[in-house]
């Protein structure tokens, strides 16, 4: 059993079968005692069955602790869950016995948290092209020139400390964008040949997924994460122009890369990263991120994909 509050009155918490919740408390006197709580369906008689949740543990914690008077209120208000025990035993012990009082968590240490964080960065955009098409020669033979790009946004990392104080899910919103150029030559026999100068951009909001792992101690905190992302966009643009020269004759032509965009950009998503909670709730946090996402071709055979590589400052507000 794990020891939640521990004093004049000490408060135990175990899972029974991994699953069930169980309370136990126990005072000076060496007698423990479960805090039980009852659902039943009760017939009224009328042909309706009704759920009804009974309390004994209420009984049992005003007997138990019947020792201060000002606990009694808290009391007849609690629920059996650790936040509301730990409240309840802690307020026990500081009433009956303060130099006893040995507080192994508070309610405060069982909270679902939400940490807000505002994020700014910098982004890398790495696009490849793939396609059996020799048309798409331009694209898939090209040499791109990566996008950086500035980002920003706000996440929320969620801990629910009942379940863990480790593990978290991270999301947010963030904006991205990038513009990555390209350049091809395609020679042909008697020096006639095709140039290409093309690009592709595009702006999305960026919708994070991860689960965290923290690391538990120290004043600077290591974690990873990883997920999944879902790049919702806002606009996209390309443009190639073409340029050839064939003997005396010149032609100038211009197209889009793709007929069509993808409108829900999906990908994984990872990163590793620390932070310092050496200034108290506005806790700073650095990190190094890296997505893979299917880009934005919505076409058959013509494939685009993006390597993103960012590094994100945060600060908890």
């Amino acid at each position: 059993m794990e020891v939640l509050a521990k004093g004049a009155a000490t408060l135990y918490f175990m899972k029974h079968d991994g699953v069930k919740e169980r309370f136990f408390v126990t005072t000076n006197d060496g007698r423990i005692h479960e805090l039980i709580q009852e659902s039943r369906r009760v017939d009224k008689g009328n042909g309706k069955i009704y759920n009804v949740t009974l309390k004994p543990y209420v009984g049992m914690l005003t007997s138990v602790l019947n020792a201060c008077a000002e606990v009694q209120p808290l009391i007849e208000k609690a629920r059996l869950e650790q936040s509301d025990m730990i409240k309840v035993v802690n307020k026990y012990n500081a009433c009956i016995a303060p130099a006893q009082v040995q507080v192994a968590r508070t309610e405060d240490d069982v909270k679902t948290k939400v940490e807000k964080l505002i994020i700014v960065g910098g982004t890398y955009t790495n696009a490849t092209f793939s396609s059996s098409q020799s048309v798409d020669d331009y694209a898939t033979k090209g040499d791109i020139t990566p996008s950086l790009d500035v980002t920003g946004g706000i996440a929320f990392n969620i801990t629910a400390a009942k379940l863990s104080n480790k593990l978290s899910l991270y999301t947010g919103v963030m904006y991205q964008q990038y513009r990555v150029e390209g350049k091809y030559k395609k020679d042909y026999a008697g020096g006639s040949y095709y140039t290409y100068d093309y690009y592709l951009e595009a702006k999305h909001i960026k919708v994070p997924a991860m689960i965290r792992y923290t690391w538990p101690k120290g004043k600077f905190r290591a974690y990873i994460n990883a997920g999944a992302q879902a790049g919702f966009l806002l606009s996209a643009d390309s443009n190639v122009k073409r340029y050839g020269k064939f003997g005396a004759q010149e032609n100038n032509y211009e197209f889009d890369i793709m007929p069509d965009y993808r409108e829900i950009e999906l990908g994984f998503i990872g990163g590793l990263g620390i932070k310092t909670e050496a200034f108290g709730k506005r806790s700073l946090s650095l990190e190094l991120r890296q997505e893979r996402n299917h880009g934005l071709s919505a076409g058959i055979g013509f494939i685009q994909k993006n390597n993103i590589s960012s590094v994100l400052l945060g600060m908890a507000f």
